[in-house]
């Protein structure tokens, strides 16, 4: 799955893309920001992997002008509550403070709201990151108590969207995220990630193979 929108691409991870992603993230420049602050072997990183690869989890690294830059995720979706954790880290640093991190925030909650139909994501963020709690802040999220979980729910989104796609294309394209925003390769839709999905969700996403 790729979705294009506001000039970033979202490519659904590939098992050819985790040796970068876990590099990356064992930089200590953003492993001091996540909750686990463990070093991530080549072995933990293949478990990890296969444990992903399912209707649960949707992970995607963040692309623009063909460079691989960061990484997004709805992951842990519970299709029964309809609700899921979200999150999202850039590792080139010459793409912080671009507004990048916010598209690709704006694109994942519309593909969870929108596409995936939940009504809650949830966010784990570090009590000392404050600029990660401020970023979700401005996204609508709100913080549960003293821990370190967020939460915005669909009633929030759907006052805030509006105005997050207006900021997030500078005014020029305020649409929702729809099917021309999104390829699904023809292979993939025999995956069980996508046959498997709650029959609402799978008329999105097989609706362009029925044409």
């Amino acid at each position: 799955m790729i979705i294009r929108k506001y000039g970033i691409e979202l490519h659904q991870l590939q098992h050819n893309d985790i040796e970068l992603l876990r590099t990356q993230r064992n930089k200590d420049t953003l492993r001091s920001k996540m909750l686990d602050q463990a070093i991530i072997t080549p072995a933990q990183q293949e478990k990890w992997f296969a444990s992903i690869s399912n209707i649960n989890n949707f992970y995607c690294v963040i692309q623009h002008e063909g460079k691989k830059i960061g990484l997004a995720h709805s992951k842990n979706i519970d299709w029964d509550k309809k609700e899921d954790e979200g999150g999202m880290f850039i590792w080139d640093e010459d793409y912080w403070k671009t507004g990048i991190a916010a598209k690709s925030s704006i694109i994942m909650m519309q593909f969870c709201f929108d596409i995936a139909r939940l009504k809650r994501t949830f966010a784990h963020v570090h009590q000392d990151n404050l600029a990660a709690r401020e970023f979700n802040v401005s996204l609508g999220y709100t913080a549960i108590g003293t821990s370190n979980k967020m939460v915005l729910t669909h009633e929030i989104y759907k006052e805030r969207i509006h105005k997050l796609r207006w900021i997030a294309s500078a005014g020029k394209d305020t649409a929702p995220l729809s099917l021309s925003d999104i390829e699904i390769p023809p292979e993939q839709y025999t995956l069980p990630q996508y046959q498997n999905l709650p029959i609402a969700v799978q008329d999105f996403f097989y609706s362009p193979a029925k044409k």
